[in-house]
């Protein structure tokens, strides 16, 4: 297994459960994932922030506006797999 591949073996299904948490309202295994250390920046469609006290501060607000996740799309590498 290559190192890309050790890492997409270890990382995506933390992604993949951060993101269906979040999209439940659960902000904490996002929060576990993202650097705590700045410089640490959130680019995002709502809004984005800067350094981890607002990061920390932001992704329990988004995770409020969320609900419902049943099903995500994605793959690395330019792949498609849904979970």
């Amino acid at each position: 297994m290559s190192e890309v591949d050790d890492f997409l073996a270890q990382t995506m299904p933390r992604q993949v459960e951060a993101e269906k948490a979040m999209h439940n309202g659960d902000a904490g295994p996002r929060l576990a994932m993202w650097s705590h250390g700045d410089p640490v920046t959130l680019f995002g469609a709502w809004v984005s922030r800067s350094g981890w006290e607002e990061v920390s501060r932001t992704f329990p607000w988004l995770a409020s506006r969320m609900a419902d996740c049943f099903r995500l799309r994605g793959g690395a590498g330019g792949g498609r797999r849904e979970w």
